[in-house]
Protein backbone atom coordinates (compact mmCIF):
# COMPACT_ATOMS: atom_id res chain seq x y z
CA UNK A 1 0.00 0.00 0.00
CA UNK A 2 2.97 2.49 0.00
CA UNK A 3 3.00 4.43 -3.01
CA UNK A 4 7.09 5.29 -2.69
CA UNK A 5 7.05 1.47 -3.63
CA UNK A 6 4.53 1.08 -6.43
CA UNK A 7 2.17 3.54 -7.64
CA UNK A 8 -1.04 3.51 -9.90
CA UNK A 9 -2.79 1.06 -7.98
CA UNK A 10 -5.49 1.96 -5.98
CA UNK A 11 -6.86 0.66 -2.64
CA UNK A 12 -9.54 -1.21 -3.62
CA UNK A 13 -6.91 -3.61 -6.21
CA UNK A 14 -4.49 -3.19 -3.29
CA UNK A 15 -6.49 -5.08 -0.98
CA UNK A 16 -7.32 -7.94 -3.48
CA UNK A 17 -3.84 -8.08 -4.51
CA UNK A 18 -2.55 -8.84 -1.05
CA UNK A 19 -5.62 -11.07 -0.71
CA UNK A 20 -4.09 -13.04 -3.63
CA UNK A 21 -0.70 -13.05 -2.33
CA UNK A 22 -1.67 -14.29 1.25
CA UNK A 23 0.43 -10.37 2.52
CA UNK A 24 -0.56 -9.06 5.38
CA UNK A 25 -1.37 -5.06 4.41
CA UNK A 26 1.03 -3.99 7.55
CA UNK A 27 3.84 -6.17 6.00
CA UNK A 28 6.32 -3.63 5.17
CA UNK A 29 8.34 -3.78 1.48
CA UNK A 30 11.56 -4.88 3.21
CA UNK A 31 10.18 -7.71 4.68
CA UNK A 32 9.15 -9.51 2.37
CA UNK A 33 10.99 -12.68 0.96
CA UNK A 34 11.73 -13.88 -2.13
CA UNK A 35 8.71 -15.81 -2.36
CA UNK A 36 6.39 -13.26 -1.40
CA UNK A 37 7.82 -11.01 -3.73
CA UNK A 38 7.25 -14.09 -6.23
CA UNK A 39 3.75 -14.00 -5.22
CA UNK A 40 2.84 -10.35 -5.23
CA UNK A 41 4.14 -10.28 -8.65
CA UNK A 42 1.85 -13.15 -9.90
CA UNK A 43 -1.16 -11.27 -7.88
CA UNK A 44 -0.82 -8.36 -9.51
CA UNK A 45 -1.35 -9.79 -12.98
CA UNK A 46 -3.79 -11.59 -12.10
CA UNK A 47 -5.44 -9.65 -10.32
CA UNK A 48 -5.75 -6.68 -12.67
CA UNK A 49 -6.78 -9.01 -15.77
CA UNK A 50 -9.51 -10.67 -13.46
CA UNK A 51 -10.65 -6.87 -12.35
CA UNK A 52 -10.42 -5.35 -16.16
CA UNK A 53 -13.09 -8.63 -17.11
CA UNK A 54 -15.03 -8.10 -14.34
CA UNK A 55 -15.45 -4.53 -14.88
CA UNK A 56 -16.32 -4.90 -18.30
CA UNK A 57 -18.54 -7.55 -17.99
CA UNK A 58 -20.65 -5.15 -15.35
CA UNK A 59 -21.00 -2.96 -18.67
CA UNK A 60 -21.58 0.17 -16.06
CA UNK A 61 -20.11 3.96 -17.78
CA UNK A 62 -16.66 4.24 -16.58
CA UNK A 63 -17.97 6.72 -14.04
CA UNK A 64 -19.59 4.20 -11.85
CA UNK A 65 -17.03 2.17 -9.65
CA UNK A 66 -17.81 -0.96 -9.84
CA UNK A 67 -17.27 -3.61 -6.83
CA UNK A 68 -19.65 -6.60 -6.10
CA UNK A 69 -16.80 -8.90 -7.37
CA UNK A 70 -14.37 -7.62 -5.04
CA UNK A 71 -13.11 -10.57 -2.08
CA UNK A 72 -12.22 -8.02 0.54
CA UNK A 73 -12.64 -4.42 0.15
CA UNK A 74 -15.22 -3.06 2.13
CA UNK A 75 -15.83 -6.09 3.01
CA UNK A 76 -15.24 -5.90 6.94
CA UNK A 77 -17.33 -8.06 9.62
CA UNK A 78 -18.16 -10.64 5.99
CA UNK A 79 -16.62 -14.19 6.15
CA UNK A 80 -14.06 -14.52 3.68
CA UNK A 81 -14.97 -15.93 0.69
CA UNK A 82 -12.30 -18.92 1.26
CA UNK A 83 -11.81 -20.11 4.86
CA UNK A 84 -14.84 -18.53 6.63
CA UNK A 85 -12.98 -15.80 8.90
CA UNK A 86 -14.46 -12.15 9.54
CA UNK A 87 -12.46 -9.85 7.23
CA UNK A 88 -10.97 -6.68 9.18
CA UNK A 89 -10.62 -3.51 8.51
CA UNK A 90 -7.20 -1.75 9.32
CA UNK A 91 -5.26 1.39 8.81
CA UNK A 92 -2.11 1.96 6.96
CA UNK A 93 -0.59 4.81 6.19
CA UNK A 94 -3.58 7.01 6.58
CA UNK A 95 -5.36 4.63 4.45
CA UNK A 96 -8.17 1.64 5.29
CA UNK A 97 -7.29 -1.98 4.41
CA UNK A 98 -9.25 -4.71 4.11
CA UNK A 99 -7.66 -8.38 5.08
CA UNK A 100 -8.35 -11.76 6.25
CA UNK A 101 -6.34 -12.51 9.36
CA UNK A 102 -6.43 -16.15 8.72
CA UNK A 103 -5.39 -15.91 4.56
CA UNK A 104 -3.08 -13.07 5.15
CA UNK A 105 -1.58 -13.96 8.81
CA UNK A 106 1.37 -11.39 10.06
CA UNK A 107 4.89 -12.58 10.83
CA UNK A 108 6.14 -9.90 12.94
CA UNK A 109 5.97 -9.12 16.28
CA UNK A 110 4.96 -5.92 16.65
CA UNK A 111 1.79 -6.67 14.47
CA UNK A 112 -1.81 -6.87 16.85
CA UNK A 113 -2.93 -10.36 17.12
CA UNK A 114 -6.19 -10.38 15.45
CA UNK A 115 -7.07 -14.11 16.35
Amino acid sequence: MDQRSLSAIGNAYSDEILFAAGIHPKTLCSQLAGSDIERLYNSIKEVIAWGITEVAKAAEPVEVKVRSHLKVRNRKGRACIICGTTIRRVGVLGYDAFFCPRCQPHYWEHFINWK
